[in-house]
């Protein structure tokens, strides 16, 4: 099976390092937008375009990997293929893409994807076709990156993109502005470390709200004049503190 990768930024790589390592899978071409200057999987040069009017047109399967906002652009840039088109957006409609093919849909990957992340495994990947016949071939390449598939229709994966920002972007930033302010205070960030897993593994076998503890939940307005006292140079913190600390109390005692 002859491949075309469309974007060679985080996610693109990790693709195509992927489906290097697959077995019947021909990496044919890679488009990025300019010429890279590093090659991390030690791609042959002349598999690189960074013209998308040269985009082969007799591959089976085009994966688009750029940025959400980019993927409306390169299909309306590209020329028609006959091959398979998928897009790799939680966000973005599959039918973006019927400008470039027939045969259009979504693989979305439920992670978070790094400079150096080369496999989906063991996350979900959510996919969708746009025909009974598309959805089933692009199940089978969603196995290729990992044996958790979910069929989802275009709402419930952009429910799942939401959530996914909600429970990993905003919980990292909530990490960040923790570990900022431990620098600020000589505090090391790493005690937190054994209650940041706890919380998360206990979800496992524990509903969320049924874990919920702290003074929030107790109305612990002692403590919590405490906290709010010790926020008082950190506006940013102290104004989620009061946020979290008014969802908790709402969300049980509402």
């Amino acid at each position: 099976m002859k491949v075309v990768v469309i974007g060679f930024g985080k996610l693109g790589t990790c693709i195509a390092h992927i489906l290097q390592q697959s077995n019947g899978i021909q990496l044919v071409q890679v488009y990025n937008r300019s010429i890279k200057t590093t090659n991390p999987l030690g791609l042959a040069s002349d598999v690189f375009t960074n013209q998308l009017a040269h985009i082969i047109t007799d591959a089976d399967v085009y994966f688009i990997t750029v940025t959400d906002t980019a993927i409306a652009e390169v299909a309306a840039q590209m020329p028609r293929v006959a091959g398979l088109v998928v897009h790799m957006s939680g966000a973005t409609p599959m039918e973006v893409l019927m400008p470039v093919s027939s045969s259009v849909g979504v693989l979305w990957p439920m992670k978070s994807i790094g400079i150096a992340t080369r496999q989906i495994a063991p996350n979900t990947i959510c996919y969708q076709g746009n025909t009974e016949e598309t959805t089933k071939r692009i199940a089978q390449l969603a196995h290729l990156f990992t044996p958790q598939i979910l069929l989802t229709t275009q709402l419930q994966r952009q429910q799942y993109h939401m959530l996914a920002a909600v429970t990993s972007n905003f919980t990292n930033h909530l990490y960040a502005l923790a570990q900022e302010y431990c620098q600020q205070h000589q505090l090391p960030f790493t005690t937190l470390q054994s209650l940041i897993e706890e919380t998360a593994t206990r979800l496992a076998t524990t509903d969320a709200k049924t874990s919920q503890t702290g003074p929030a939940l107790r109305g612990d307005e002692k403590t919590i004049a405490t906290h709010r006292q010790l926020l008082q140079q950190n506006a940013v913190l102290l104004n989620l503190y009061n946020a979290c600390t008014s969802s908790i109390q709402l969300f049980h005692n509402g």
